[in-house]
């Protein structure tokens, strides 16, 4: 193999080496199998016995059953417990923005990133539907700006607080119980949201509507439709960013293509990373899925460009998912009527 087609090296190793554990665990250019793939028959067989995985680290097949009959036993119990508790207590304390049903809050959570303790949703019903999906998290459904100028008020910081008066008079109105439930500085960790993409697509033809940028103590993450990047000439944008350094947070910002991380269709979302002094900057994820898109990239001052990760169209560890990977299972539906197409 040409040198030019390496791009990284990897480790493989068995799957039996996986360890046992139920913390969520990343593993940086790890990879576990258990078959083979033959390119002569196109066939997948077992991994022959006398193949020894030259980086495998776990201590052979044996070991590694062994630890798992023991945990199953209970003998281990209490060390998995508290690598559990551990993983619980890393998580940040989030707010999730624009929360919709819970999709993103789900996403981090199941990464072990983060809890979700409270949630901000303008629709009632994407807002009784974030309860069911996330029983553990107060949820208040009202505008975003109506929150956060009762937050303020909460903290006595009216003062630093540009509202209308409409989103002054409804945060006044508010009830006792939902004031009380409203988090106060330092409790956040980490805010995350998808601000309504409307105003940013193509398709929107009232967009003057405006929204607030939120602080937080330590993370903040928001995602959008990447004609976030250019919309109004891209002054929204750099706008947000001169926002966030003015506050004194780190700012990583870029395009991502969704289908590049295990999506079955091309979705590509403009994403803003702030960090406060202090805090560890996260770095874009690594794509792992082969998708034919050039790099996406944003046009900065003087006509440069800059991708915030590499294309995969050429290759990466994992084909594209299809749409016949995400739904081929599922029964077929008939249209009811006598003929396949109806003019």
């Amino acid at each position: 193999m040409p040198v030019d087609n390496i791009e990284i090296k990897c480790e493989v190793r068995k799957k039996s080496d996986l360890p046992v554990c139920n913390a969520p665990v990343i593993f940086q250019h790890i990879f576990f199998c258990e078959h083979l793939y033959d390119p002569s028959k196109g066939s997948i067989k077992q991994l022959p016995a006398h193949i020894k995985l030259r980086y495998s680290t776990a201590g052979g097949d044996a070991d590694s059953r062994k630890r798992k009959s023991k945990c199953k036993e209970g003998e281990n119990v209490s060390e998995v417990e508290n690598q559990r508790a551990d993983s619980e207590q890393k998580r940040l304390a989030t707010l999730d923005i624009f929360a919709g049903c819970g999709g993103l809050s789900d996403g981090l959570h199941q990464s072990g990133a983060s809890i979700t303790k409270w949630a901000i949703e303008y629709e009632e019903p994407a807002g009784d539907a974030f309860k069911l999906n996330h029983p553990e998290s107060l949820v208040f459904i009202n505008n975003c700006n109506v929150i956060l100028r009762a937050v303020m008020e909460k903290c006595g910081d009216t003062d630093d607080c540009i509202a209308t008066s409409e989103a002054a008079e409804l945060a006044a109105s508010l009830d006792e119980k939902v004031k009380n439930d409203l988090p106060l500085p330092g409790q956040v960790d980490f805010i995350n949201g998808g601000p309504p993409c409307q105003g940013f697509s193509r398709m929107n033809r009232f967009n003057q509507s405006t929204w607030s940028i939120v602080q937080c103590e330590m993370i903040l993450a928001l995602d959008n439709v990447r004609n976030f990047v250019s919309f109004n000439k891209g002054q929204t944008f750099r706008l947000t960013l001169a926002s966030l350094l003015e506050m004194d947070y780190q700012v990583r910002f870029g395009i991502l293509e969704a289908g590049a991380y295990g999506v079955s269709q091309s979705r590509k979302r403009a994403f803003i990373w702030a960090a406060a002094p202090g805090e560890i900057l996260p770095e874009w994820p690594e794509p792992m899925h082969v998708f034919g898109v050039p790099e996406l990239k944003i046009t900065l001052s003087g006509n440069s460009q800059y991708a915030a990760v590499r294309s995969t169209a050429s290759g990466a560890p994992f084909r594209s998912i299809t749409i016949r990977d995400t739904i081929g299972d599922l029964p077929a539906v008939g249209n009811g009527a006598s003929k396949g197409n109806l003019e």
